[in-house]
This record gives structure tokens, sequence and C-alpha cells, in this order.
């Protein structure tokens, strides 16, 4: 009978197969409770895939703030929908491995507009504006900063930020700071610890004429605070140092549309350290001067003769600010979206799906009825390709959606009528720890399955303790052989 040596102990043929057995159904046990969540949720969760959720139900409140925590989207305080001057405080967590709603404790404060971030695992809530308490409807901004911790299900309300607020503000968290910066460029930093405020480096920016001051939009970009300027139809950009509290001008965005720039919120999107800034591009149909009806129809100059055009189309021109180079490039143009609509943008993180950028849109075919549309790009290559859009079988104006929020990689789609749609994007994979990367040699998507390499790892050490306890009792008996 064949034999191994092992410090001059025999063990038999017999009992290495029993070993390899144990060790095999370890693995098997293992891998079942690692997969069997996975197999559970696979139909559902199945990539490129539509799945109608249950609705909001925070209406007639409307346009409410959203925010993703710990994988749960929660949406606070909005406008009313029926065109009252009162807002909402209104606040409700869903939670989209249940797909349910929970009403939560209402923000103390009914606001609108509020600009809302996730900082050291709470929501701040800041700014905002007001119910109108006098007889002329008007809007009021202001100062109030509160604070929801998720695990008491509480508020609490922390010092009103020292900006003007007669306008909005905006509040960024970068390197694990948090700032708010106004309309008209003050900075201020957040000190969680002694609950206090301390001003910065004001962002001074030259306003022409008879122009409100700007909008600002701040962007974490490589551990630095980027902010795009919106002046009219242009838009400047700049980035604060937090070491230095210095404000340094970068290269505008080469914008070539000089007729229109859309709001940048809600569109611009980082992706690996760059920041996309996408360009509208109305597409125009010439119509020939008469006397028809010129309901949506624009004059313009062409060849020395006044024409009609009508906008039968967009297109988003992409341009690519990268941090580390410091440089402008100009992305592949989007496909035509018909007869204009609106177009929302999202992009995943690469954790449980490429890093890709997601455009979703809709055309409205007639007054009535609306047709959706998903256009998907691919930074890293550099081209645009179409996925499954949602099957809009509503009226547009109990259809139209205007928020756009992303929980692990899974998008939601929210807006009027409650409407909360799912959509899985390409390449999802939802197995726990599930981390995609980028090889530098291929170019290629790579995947790196952690649950496989825990469960590899941890049969090995239960087999290795368990020969290394036999072996240990063997010596101590004094037998050599296992078998």
């Amino acid at each position: 009978m064949g034999i191994v040596m092992f410090r001059s102990k025999q063990i038999s043929l017999r009992g290495i197969k029993f070993l390899v057995t144990i060790a095999c159904m370890l693995l098997f046990v293992v891998g079942c409770f690692t997969t069997m969540p996975l197999m559970a949720n696979s139909t559902e969760l199945a990539e490129d895939s539509w799945n109608t959720k249950t609705p909001m139900s925070n209406y007639p409140w409307g346009n409410p703030e959203i925010v993703v925590l710990d994988g749960k989207i929660y949406t606070i305080g909005g406008g009313d929908l029926q065109g009252n001057t009162t807002n909402s405080g209104y606040v409700e967590c869903y939670e989209p491995k249940i797909d349910t709603w929970t009403t939560l404790t209402s923000m103390p404060t009914p606001r609108a507009d509020v600009s809302i971030v996730v900082y050291q695992g709470k929501i701040y809530c800041i700014g905002g504006y007001v119910s109108n308490s006098g007889s002329i409807p008007m809007i009021r901004y202001t100062d109030i900063v509160e604070v929801y911790d998720p695990k008491t299900d509480s508020w609490s309300k922390k010092t009103s930020v020292p900006i003007e607020t007669r306008t909005p503000i905006q509040a960024c968290v970068v390197r694990e700071q948090l700032f708010v910066i106004g309309l008209n460029g003050e900075l201020c930093l957040y000190d969680p610890a002694a609950d206090s405020w301390s001003h910065k480096a004001s962002l001074v920016v030259e306003i022409p004429s008879k122009q409100l001051a700007p909008y600002k939009h701040g962007y974490a970009v490589n551990g630095q605070l980027f902010v795009l300027v919106q002046k009219g139809h242009r838009l400047e950009m700049y980035m604060y140092n937090s070491d230095a509290d210095l404000w340094t001008k970068k290269d505008n965005p080469p914008i070539e549309n000089d007729a229109y720039v859309t709001t940048v919120k809600g569109r611009t999107v980082v992706v690996d350290n760059k920041l996309i800034i996408p360009e509208w591009n109305g597409v125009y149909q010439n119509i020939a001067p008469s006397n028809q009806d010129t309901t949506g129809i624009n004059s313009d100059k062409y060849s020395g003769l006044t024409m009609r055009t009508k906008v039968i189309g967009v297109t988003w021109k992409l341009w690519i600010y990268n941090s580390k180079t410091d440089s402008w490039s100009e992305g592949k143009t989007s496909p035509m979206f018909t007869n204009s609509g609106d177009q929302i943008f999202g992009v995943t993180s690469g954790v449980y799906a490429p890093v890709k950028v997601y455009v979703f849109g809709y055309t409205q075919l007639d007054l009535d009825t609306v047709q959706a549309v998903t256009w998907v790009y691919d930074p890293a290559k550099n081209v645009w390709s179409t996925a499954n859009a949602l099957q809009m079988d509503r009226q547009v104006s109990t259809q139209s959606f205007d928020k756009l929020v992303i929980a692990d990689d899974i998008y939601y789609l929210m807006g009027k009528g409650g409407l909360n749609e799912q959509y899985t994007p390409i390449g999802y994979s939802p197995e726990t720890g599930h981390l995609l990367y980028k090889s530098s040699s291929t170019g290629r998507d790579q995947s790196l399955n952690i649950t496989a390499i825990v469960t590899i790892v941890l049969t090995i050490s239960v087999v290795t303790v368990c020969l290394f306890g036999y072996f240990r009792k063997k010596r101590k008996t004094g037998k050599g052989k296992m078998f």
C-alpha cells in the first residue's frame, strides 16, 4: 500500500482521501451560504433591465431632495405641487432590498431647494427656502442647518451657516471636510466637533452689469473642490486648495455653442478623477417663411435671409476635464434625442457595475404620449451604445421624471405621481464585494471575486487547523498511522 511521509509519520492514502472529502464538503457548504442570496435576486436584478417599484407616497408634495446613505434612499422636504405657498418637512426612506417605503420623523423646518449632503454617517440639510408667512407669495431663503441621524430617527439643530441667504447655497464634502459656498462666492468650512463655521477665502467672480450673481456648482474631483460658475450662457471653472486656502482660475470648458448652456446640476458627472460636462446642442430644421402658426418655431438668420427654424432634437457634446493633467478634451457626441424632451445623467461607480455614464431621456410624441430612451457612454472607449429604455405607458403629466438616484450602482428614476422605476445597468454583478477594475495592460474590465477568495481561504484555514490538531494528538499518543 502506498504511503506518504509526514515528519516520520505514515499517512495512509485512505486518510488523505478522508481529509480531501472533508475539505470539499466545507467548500460546498460555504459556497452555498454565500451564493444563496445572489440566486434569490438573480431574476430581479438581471442586467440591463427595468422594474417598477413601490411608488413614493410623498405627494402632493413634490420635488423633494434625495440622498443615499448605507444603501437606503431618503427623500426630504419639497414644495407643494398644488400651487400653495407652503413647503414640506416630510421624510421617507426607501429600502431597495425589501421594496418598502417608511415614513420617518419630519424635518423640523419645512423647506424646499435644500442643499443636502451625507457627512460622517448623518444627513445634513442646509439652507433652502421656507414657507412664506406674508400675504404676498415670495421665496425666502434661510441659513438653517438641521441634521438627521438615521440610527435614532431624530433631528438636531446645528449652528446656522454664516452666509448671505437671500439666494441658494450649495454644500459639498471634500476629503472629509464639509464646505458650503454661497451664490456670492462666500465659502465656509464646518467643524462638527465644535459645531461652528469658519470663513475661508471667497471666490471672487467678475459679474457683468445687469446680471444677477451667477449660480455655482461644486464637485469633489481628485481630492479638490472644483466649482463651475454659470454666467449667462458661459461656464467658468475654479479650483479651491484647502491647504493653502486659495482659489485658482482654471481653463474654461471649451464650450462652442455660444447660444445655450443648460443647467449644469443633474448632468455634470465625475468619473475617475475627471469632470465630464455635457454641452447642449439643438438640432434644427429650417422652415420656409409662411403665415402659418409659429408655435415652437424660432427666427434665425441664414445666408442673409430670415428663416424660421424648429428644434427637432438635441445632442450632447461631452467636454472632459482631466484633473491630473489639468487639460480639456472632447468626448464623442451623443446620438440625437428626437423631439427635445429632457435628459438626466448618472454614472456607475465601478463597484458592482463597470464605470459608464447613463443618460435617461424621453421623447414627447404628442401632448399625452412620451417614449423613453437610454444611451450609455463608455469613457474608457469613448463610444456610445444603446440600452433598454423604460416602458412609459402613462400620460406625460404623471410619467415625467426629474430625479435620478443611484444606490449600490442601481439606478432609480423618480418623479411626478410617485414614479419609482429601477434600472439595473449593463454588466451588473450583485455579488457582495465584487470589484471591477481596469487592466492597465489589456484595457478590458476584469473582475476580482472576493467572495470566492474568502471562501477558499476559509476552507484552507479550517482544513489546516484540523490537520494540525490531529497530528498533534497522534504525536502525543505515539501512533504513527492515521487509519
